[in-house]
């Protein structure tokens, strides 16, 4: 599967949502492998000043063409706006506490089969948190 993780610099997780994170690596990830592929820069984020609220469906939009224009089937993060409901019908959501995106990756990894079966849920899916 193709996750992408929110950095503010391409390896930091980034602690606020998703949708506002600088860059984004892409790694494909399965129970026995891990391969960064990609960073993607957050070509978004100038629309920022013309969101009309917090939560505003152009933003998710924006998001969800960039990460679909790159094959991206989950969405990794510390933290996710109201947006999260739109999100959710078309990528896994999974929220993460680790300060890295390399450790986020092996914990994607380690619950490979969890994250497997909510992309098999389809958009009925709920969101994943792992930071417990």
């Amino acid at each position: 599967m193709k996750v992408a993780f929110a950095t503010t610099d391409g390896q930091t997780m980034f602690d606020g949502h998703f949708g506002d994170a600088r860059f984004y690596p892409v790694y494909e990830i399965d129970k026995n492998h891990l391969n960064h592929l990609k960073t993607i820069e957050n070509t978004t984020q100038g629309d920022e000043e013309h969101d009309e609220h917090h939560g505003d469906p152009k933003k998710a939009q924006g998001i969800g063409k960039l990460m679909k224009q790159n094959g991206v089937q989950v969405l990794v993060g510390k933290a996710f706006g109201p947006n999260i409901v739109r999100m959710t019908p078309q990528f896994v959501i999974v929220l993460v506490k680790e300060p890295t995106a390399e450790q986020a990756a092996r914990i994607i990894q380690n619950n490979f089969d969890k994250i497997q079966n909510l992309w098999n849920e389809g958009e009925n899916r709920s969101y994943l948190n792992l930071k417990v």
